[in-house]
Order: C-alpha cells, then structure tokens, then sequence
C-alpha cells in the first residue's frame, strides 16, 4: 500500500505544492485556478485526484507535497466514503497541520446527504482544519440572492444539488433548462457569477495562507500552530 509521507523528498525553493483530493473535479479546477491567480510571493504547484493513492510508477516525478486538501461534497455520498478510503494511505504525520477538509453543497440542508457534524467529527479526528465553500452550486447562489425559481423548473434545485433520484438525461435536460434561464435574465447571471467568484477567492486566499505555512515560507511559524491561527481574523501575516 502506497502511503503518502511529508518529509520524503527534499523541499524546493520558493515553491509550495498543494494536493487536492476529492470526486467533484470541477470544484477542485475551479479552486486551483483561483489559487493561480492570487498574488504570491512563492510559486504555487496544484495536484488533482479522485482518490488515494496516488500512482506509484509516477511517484519519482511528483514534488514533495506540503498540504492535501480533501474535498467533500455534502450532496454526494461517494464523496464523502471517497475521502475516508483514502486517508488510510496518508502518513500520520500529515495530520500535524498539513492536512485540510474542505466541505461544499451545504447551503441546502434539506438536499444534502452528508451532515455537517459528521464532517466535523472526522476533521476533528484527524486533529484538521475544516472549511466551508459553496464554490458554483448556482441553485444555492440564487438562493442567497433571493433569486426564485421559474415554476416549471421547480425541481431544478434537486436536480443540481442531486444525482441519484434522476436518471443521466433528466439531470441533463432540466440542468440545461436551468442554464438557459439563467443565461437569458441578466440579474440572475450576475448574481451567480458575482457570489460564485466571491465565495471561490476568499476560499482559495485561505488556502493559500496554509499552504504558505505548511511549506515553511513563514519563518518561525509551524503548521502544527495552522489551526488556532486559522481562526483569527485577517491574513496570517497580520496574526502572527
């Protein structure tokens, strides 16, 4: 079993990498992108997965990895036993602040699958960082900006925010039609993109201060301080 250790290769200068590990790809594109966009004082090196391991032949190209983010979709059952399968292949000296949960899809409550406790019980139990991010659940960002949904859409909601009550082409045909709708009110588009992008940059300035810490950019500071730091409000910088 191939196991994923902090401290098995040598650290490059001025360079941190971050492992995003989680079944909704989108999520975690849209999260690095916005990682790479950010201002920084140190190159950034992205990772995706859908699981753990991680492929053993290609192990001698991959750069020591300084922060795994675990990504969790409250609306996706198999993101969240996806996630637990693999946290037996990391080392356990990862959980000394170089790991962190990353929950998305509980602004519904009604729709999610996954409890927020049960989340938190597991980042608690793995001494870790848990964080919340909606990203681009539109239903959720209409939602917020009181935006309704047309009546003949009016299971568009679950369709999104589900995927095991409809069959492939129902999902395909009411998500298209809710696209559309959205396309077509001006408004709507606006708020989504403005409230998505929001959402997505603060999440992806948080990150970026822990993977900072945990690639030893901060002199003095210890990721194994990450967590108690992480509740202070403004950047680490400013913490510290």
């Amino acid at each position: 079993m191939s196991v994923l250790k902090p401290f098995d290769k040598m650290p490059v200068l001025n360079m941190a990498t971050v492992l995003f590990v989680g079944t909704d790809e989108s999520c975690m594109e849209q999260l690095a992108e916005a990682m790479m966009k950010e201002s920084k004082t140190f190159d950034v090196k992205i990772h995706l997965a859908k699981s753990l391991p991680l492929p053993a032949e290609k192990d001698h190209l991959r750069p020591r990895i300084d922060l795994i983010v675990f990504l969790i979709n409250l609306q996706s059952q198999l993101s969240f036993t996806t996630v637990v399968s693999s946290l037996s292949h990391v080392d356990a000296s990862f959980f000394l602040g170089k790991v962190c949960f990353l929950a998305t899809g509980g602004g519904q409550m009604k729709h999610t699958i996954v409890e927020m406790p049960t989340v938190k019980k597991l980042a608690d139990s793995y001494l870790s960082i848990l964080l919340f991010s909606e990203l681009n659940n539109l239903a959720v960002f209409c939602k917020i900006k009181g935006t309704p949904f047309p009546s003949h859409l009016s299971n568009a909601s679950e369709i999104i925010c589900s995927t095991h009550s409809h069959s492939p082409h129902a999902q395909k045909a009411l998500f298209c039609s809710f696209l559309i709708w959205v396309e077509e009110d001006g408004a709507v588009q606006q708020a989504v993109s403005e409230e998505s992008e929001r959402d997505c940059c603060h999440t992806a300035q948080r990150l970026l201060q822990m993977l900072c810490v945990c690639a030893g950019h901060v002199p003095g500071v210890s990721a194994l301080y990450l967590s108690s730091m992480m509740r202070r409000a403004g950047p680490i910088s400013e913490a510290m």
